[in-house]
């Protein structure tokens, strides 16, 4: 993903992309991993307040291009959603360094329209996370 292919989403969204909305993006696209508020603030240096970057990362996902993520006692992590992913995706995150690992997985998925089916609700979101020790912690 880069800031074209974020850049056209929220644009198709009605919003501009403002000099501070690109200077947040360009920060999450640096890691390949969900960031906390202070970690994007600690990579803006100083050039935005603590009020801009949580207002624009509110609005970034509620128009659905940022995802809010409660990673267990690590807080909230912010990640960018990849416009063309066909679905969601969940982490594993260690127990001792805090590294995040996205999994490109969903076993969850699957069994949604079963549960849908068998219990009526509609539009189930879940939310999964996994926990351990990473390689260089073991």
């Amino acid at each position: 993903m880069n800031i074209d292919q974020v850049a056209s989403a929220i644009k198709d969204k009605g919003i501009s992309l403002t000099k501070a909305r690109k200077s947040i993006i360009d920060v999450m696209l640096k890691f390949d991993r969900p960031l906390t508020g202070p970690e994007i603030l600690n990579e803006l240096d100083g050039s935005m307040d603590e009020s801009t970057v949580y207002r624009n990362l509110a609005l970034l996902e509620r128009i659905d291009i940022v995802a809010c993520l409660q990673l267990d006692k690590k807080g909230i992590h912010y990640e960018l959603k990849n416009p063309k992913a066909k679905h969601h995706h969940h982490h594993i995150v260690c127990n001792i360094c805090n590294k995040i690992v996205c999994l490109d997985i969903c076993a969850v998925s699957g069994i949604l329209n079963t549960l849908s089916k068998n219990t009526g609700f509609k539009d189930i979101e879940h939310s999964l996370e996994f926990y351990g020790t990473c390689e260089t912690c073991a």
